[in-house]
């Protein structure tokens, strides 16, 4: 197992013989933000497993990372927990900090869900998350583990019709 942060650090540093015998690149998709300031994308998400791709990685070697957790939108050095937001969050998946006055960029379920359902879909290995203490409870309707699970779900429903 290899970690690749975003399909850019050090991806380029492994041979590509070595490439062949890696069973899992557990790609972490975050701490990347798009040009509006919005952490961890599914377009981002999409040009990193191109890159992985592109340095000869199989797709089903790749695990796309999922972050329970969130960065603000200036790129500073802060982590949010989603636990701790997670009813403070609107539909971009924005909640503000009253502290310091940042925006937190968060991955909100149905962003989960898709990302996860895209995973799926392309024949990626499969997904991985960071860190999956950041999460509510189970019982909540917005775990973004629950996410990931209805996305399975629905796409084993969908396929077994």
């Amino acid at each position: 197992m290899i970690a690749e942060t975003h399909g850019k650090k050090g991806a380029d540093d492994v041979l590509p013989g070595a490439i062949a015998a890696i069973n899992m690149a557990e790609l972490m998709s975050y701490d990347n933000w798009d040009a509006d300031g919005f952490h961890s994308t599914l377009a981002l998400a999409k040009n990193d497993v191109r890159e992985m791709v592109r340095l000869g990685y199989r797709l089903r070697q790749i695990d796309l990372g999922l972050p329970f957790y969130a960065r603000p939108t200036t790129r500073e050095a802060v982590w949010y927990d989603y636990a701790g937001y997670w009813d403070q969050i609107d539909e971009n998946g924005l909640a503000a900090d009253e502290r310091n006055g940042l925006i937190a960029s968060f991955n909100t379920p149905e962003l989960i869900y898709e990302k996860t359902k895209r995973a799926t879909q392309t024949g990626l290995g499969g997904v991985m998350i960071w860190h999956y203490a950041c999460d509510v409870p189970a019982e909540n309707d917005r775990s973004l583990f629950n996410a990931i699970t209805r996305a399975r779900t629905d796409l084993i429903s969908v396929n077994s019709q």
